[in-house]
């Protein structure tokens, strides 16, 4: 958890939160993305 960006593991509701996100018609225009939910840990690596 100290090697992320935020200092800290993800949440299970902040997993939720993107799922949530992604089937909603708010991300409609979304397409081909890939996205990090890991509290900054890929942007450390």
């Amino acid at each position: 958890a100290q090697r992320s960006a935020l200092g800290r593991l993800v949440t299970l509701e902040e997993i939720a939160n993107l799922a949530a996100f992604l089937c909603a018609p708010e991300s409609s225009g979304m397409t081909g993305q890939t996205i990090y939910v890991d509290a900054g840990f890929h942007f450390m690596a």
